[in-house]
């Protein structure tokens, strides 16, 4: 069994100085998460302590890195309070040097009052609530021009889109569709009737339908039926037919 361990030697100092390394990293990291979680007032005063205490994992530590954990204290104010201490390992610095910088931490985190720091669940319900309003705008608006797409007639498909384009009640969400996508939902109509249409009325092919005012929009309506709007007549009533004059018993 002992043929199969390592022998002793330099790989012994390399695997503890690795382990070391390690730790010192996850303590880090582990004391910027929990400083960072505070408000910026606690989060200070916590970042202040491991300042003037210095502990082992901390003493190689830059003074930017611990003090950009504290909540809305970026890099550019870190190294403003750190002065030209901002690169320098904790451990290095004379404890009048830390003391000075840990006071300018606590007293520019206490003009910070009333800011909080938002947890990371409140993050995840922010981040789901976007994402469901984002879908509910796809779905809308991919549900306006389905409806349009999916007339009977080109005419029916018309005067949807004019019935949309009139519509002051509409959802906000609409608002974003581009006029030049939904003209070409109209069967027939394609990408270049559509933008010769628009040229007509000298709008942009990028133009939105929030965009329109209520003049345009009318404008616009009055253009789409006049040239794609043919309304069904109702067939023409066939006349009756005419009999043959009866022959006269004379004849």
């Amino acid at each position: 069994m002992r043929d199969l361990l390592p022998p002793e030697g330099p790989y012994d100092g390399r695997e503890r100085a690795r382990l070391n390394a390690n730790r010192i990293r996850m303590r880090r990291a582990d004391a910027r998460r929990r400083i960072a979680r505070q408000t910026p007032q606690d989060g200070a005063r916590q970042a202040a302590v491991i300042l003037i205490s210095v502990p082992d994992w901390a003493a190689t530590m830059t003074v930017e890195r611990l003090l950009s954990a504290v909540a809305y204290i970026g890099p550019v104010k870190a190294r403003s309070l750190a002065s030209t201490s901002a690169e320098t390992p904790i451990a290095e610095l004379h404890p009048s040097t830390r003391a000075a910088i840990a006071h300018r931490l606590v007293h520019a985190a206490a003009g910070l009052h009333g800011r909080r720091v938002h947890s990371h669940q409140s993050n995840r319900a922010q981040a789901r609530l976007a994402l469901e309003r984002a879908n509910h705008v796809r779905l809308a608006r991919a549900g306006a021009i389905a409806e349009i797409k999916t007339a009977p007639s080109t005419g029916a498909a018309a005067a949807r889109l004019c019935e949309l384009l009139l519509d002051t009640g509409r959802e906000a969400c609409l608002d974003g569709l581009v006029l030049r996508k939904l003209i070409e939902a109209i069967p027939r109509a394609g990408r270049e009737r559509a933008l010769e249409l628009l040229a007509e009325l000298k709008m942009n092919r990028s133009t939105q339908l929030g965009a329109l005012s209520a003049a345009r929009a009318r404008q616009l309506a009055t253009a789409i039926r006049s040239r794609f709007y043919t309304p069904q007549l109702p067939p023409a009533a066939s006349a009756p037919a005419q009999r043959p004059p009866a022959l006269s018993r004379a004849a």
